[in-house]
């Protein structure tokens, strides 16, 4: 059985009131654990509704399956119905051609960086 885990952490805007979840993604997101993954990310949306900024770390996610792909497109869905702002950060070459090639790279704002994903986060408010 393969393995996936997220964490998440809070962090302030600097000079703003509004905070940013920060989620880190480890492992592989495939038939056996992207349900779990997103039911977790699912229950934050849920318990924060006024949360509306969001950075997802794919730097130690090391494989992610279709279905990962499609509550990835959700998720920013969901926040940007509620006007804020996911932005994916240090994505690997694996994760990276994954998502570029079935389009998500054009929607969904990439950073190197979690201080530049920080960045285009703050811009936004």
């Amino acid at each position: 059985m393969m393995h996936a885990k997220i964490i998440i952490e809070k962090s302030k805007i600097d000079g703003k009131n509004e905070q940013i979840f920060e989620i880190y993604f480890f492992g592989k997101l495939d038939e056996s654990t992207t349900d779990s993954v997103a039911d977790e990310i699912y229950k934050i949306l849920e318990e924060n509704n006024d949360q509306k900024y969001f950075i997802f770390d794919l730097e130690s996610l090391e494989f992610l399956n279709s279905k990962a792909i499609g509550y990835f497109v959700d998720f920013f869905k969901k926040i940007s119905e509620k006007n804020g702002k996911l932005v994916f950060s240090k994505l690997n070459d694996y994760v990276f051609d994954i998502l570029d090639l079935v389009g998500v790279t054009r929607v969904i704002e990439i950073s190197d960086t979690l201080e530049e994903a920080r960045l285009l986060i703050s811009e936004n408010l």
